[in-house]
């Protein structure tokens, strides 16, 4: 048979326990794998033949064990997911509604009527060193004199900026970013605007110190707008359209009777149209730290889901992947449900062997704790003053041994302009912190105060409050890990023998074969 004609029929493809597998379902299934999916797939190699198994294996299970039951709490929750995939597709396509977009041209020819005319800017890194006196500005002189012949290239100057520059940026290999008139002192702006792009300065002296400067481009005067800001601007307008299509489904979407609040902050019970769900419904199906927000929201989605139902908004291909996604969810749930009932407890005397064999897996990680101040960098002042400004108030931070309290009264800061991070994994720390700026400060001592870290548009001072060094965990400490890995491990052997107990029978059929070995192609 052509596989061409196979894809517009309902072939059977498989069977299990009396339960038969169609095309469509094992084309649906290929059509709606995530991208997350489909990435794991390609990376594990599991395309192709094997791939096109493993999805009527899945369809079969789906058919013979996912089906509805009697479980009211599984079947709210199957039935909340099916709504979700559903929104979502039915969002992306406006709700049935016209979505009035402009053309991209149009959204840019307006965009470049309202953009400011923008004078002419330079990107630019410098080499910095301090000079607070006469002496001292002679010495600096002298030195970035004799250095700037040897700055033949952009990564030469770069480099040097790194090892000796003594300003923020040196951090950043001594990049400044693009930099507007006005922005830098007068006698450095004249300097920069002479200076052709990829040469580097003669010796500028301002306020602070000595600079070096290096013009990597010259950004003309104009109205600049990227592609990027055209399609984001397009994407956004898209977005609001689509938004108040949602508020008209709404106001034609049947109202929600929220029955009385209980403690958890959840309704009693919850009457839409005509249905009515029971509060310990609610509890299994609306799980969020923020609970209000998130019933508000899921109330929406509901009232939604019932408006498409009457009004028949809802297509067959749709209603067909619904029933997948919601049979989905009862699979996994019964398999888990099997398999953690087969899970045997580790022992003491297995959870003692297991760590005795491999206790270097067994580890507190380092722990650190931090609080640190974000100020805006003034656009209205020379930064490097300001810079200089503040590594004095620093110094003077560091001096009274106060930390950063010093520096926000210095500044006239609330106390609520402090962010406090406890002692925790240094890895969350970094999250918190990001990247550029923890690298900067992971190795400071307890008590340290950083110097002023540039990151986007502030600048961070952190302060190190504690922190304690990695080290192995006792046996006591690690038995909990020790279970939890052990559990992992039956668990799982227990899914895969499960699940091969319940495809014990299944087969393939003629076409199943042709359509399995399709997939090497």
């Amino acid at each position: 048979m052509n596989l061409v004609q196979l894809l517009t029929t309902t072939t059977v493809l498989a069977r299990l326990a009396g339960a038969e597998v169609a095309l469509d379902d094992a084309v649906r299934e290929e059509r709606y794998r995530s991208p997350d999916e489909a990435q794991f797939r390609a990376v594990k190699s599991l395309d192709g033949e094997r791939g096109r198994l493993d999805v009527l294996r899945r369809c079969a299970l789906r058919r013979t064990i996912g089906g509805p039951g009697a479980d009211p709490l599984l079947e709210a929750r199957a039935d909340a997911l099916r709504r979700d995939d559903f929104l979502g597709r039915w969002a992306a396509r406006g709700y049935d509604l016209p979505v009035e977009v402009p053309e991209p041209a149009a959204v840019r020819a307006e965009l470049e009527r309202t953009l400011p005319n923008l004078p002419e800017r330079w990107r630019l890194s410098h080499i910095f060193l301090a000079a607070p006196t006469e002496e001292a500005r002679t010495a600096a002189i002298a030195r970035l004199a004799a250095l700037r012949p040897t700055l033949r290239t952009l990564e030469e100057f770069q480099r040097q900026a790194q090892a000796i520059s003594q300003s923020e940026s040196a951090r950043r290999n001594g990049r400044l970013g693009v930099i507007k008139p006005g922005f830098l002192r007068l006698e450095a702006e004249a300097v920069i605007r002479a200076l052709p792009v990829g040469q580097v300065s003669e010796p500028v002296v301002t306020g602070p110190g000595v600079h070096l400067f290096w013009v990597e481009e010259v950004l003309p005067a104009g109205r600049w707008l990227t592609d990027d800001r055209v399609e984001h601007e397009v994407a956004r307008r898209r977005a609001a359209a689509v938004a108040d299509n949602r508020r008209q489904a709404l106001a034609r979407a049947p109202t929600a009777e929220v029955g009385p609040i209980g403690r958890d902050g959840l309704p009693a019970y919850l009457k839409i149209g005509e249905t009515t769900m029971p509060g310990e419904l609610l509890r299994a199906v609306v799980a969020s730290a923020d609970r209000p927000e998130r019933l508000e929201a899921w109330i929406e989605s509901e009232r939604l889901w019932r408006l498409a139902g009457g009004e028949g908004r809802v297509r067959a291909e749709e209603r067909r992947r619904g029933d997948d996604v919601a049979a989905d969810l009862r699979l996994r749930s019964r398999l888990e449900s099997a398999a953690e009932s087969r899970i045997v407890e580790p022992t003491e005397e297995e959870i003692a062997a297991r760590f005795a064999a491999h206790p270097e897996r067994y580890r507190r990680p380092e722990q650190m704790a931090v609080r640190f101040l974000r100020l805006p960098i003034p656009r209205d002042r020379d930064p490097f003053d300001e810079e200089r400004r503040l590594e004095a108030e620093i110094a003077a931070s560091r001096a009274t041994g106060v930390g950063l309290e010093a520096l926000a009264t210095a500044r006239a800061l609330p106390a609520a302009a402090l962010s406090v991070s406890d002692l925790r994994p240094i890895l969350e720390v970094a999250g918190e912190l990001g990247p550029q700026v923890f690298e900067q400060v992971k190795g400071l001592a307890p008590g340290a105060l950083s110097a002023p870290i540039h990151d986007a548009e502030d600048w961070v001072v952190v302060e190190v409050k504690a922190r304690e060094a990695a080290r192995p965990l006792s046996a006591a400490e690690a038995a909990a890990d020790v279970r939890a890995a052990i559990r992992a491990e039956r668990r799982r052997a227990e899914l895969a023998a499960r699940a091969s107990e319940l495809l014990v029978g299944f087969e393939l059929t003629g076409e199943g074969r042709q359509w399995v070995a399709e997939g090497a192609k």
